[in-house]
């Protein structure tokens, strides 16, 4: 399940499932996109702008499961239940 793109004309594309994540990663989901706009690819520079925001990404990212997937379809599951 893929959360979040961003495209070469810098529109955001969010999952509606995201909605149903914490406000922490929801956050992190949209600054990631975010930084995009001026980093278009991960690199050193865009890690340091998702940082000036959410110094604490890496550990979000880990929750998310690296690519979103497992954790998201383990947290959508639960509160759909």
């Amino acid at each position: 399940m893929l959360l979040s793109s961003s495209t070469p004309g810098n529109e955001i594309i969010i999952n509606s499932d995201a909605i149903e994540l914490p406000f922490t990663l929801i956050d992190y989901i949209i600054v990631h996109e975010l930084a995009h706009i001026k980093h278009k690819h991960h690199s050193k520079e865009f890690d340091k702008e998702v940082s000036k925001f959410i110094p604490d990404w890496k550990n979000l990212e880990e929750m998310l499961g690296g690519d979103g997937v497992i954790i998201v379809k383990k947290l959508l599951s639960v509160k759909n239940h």
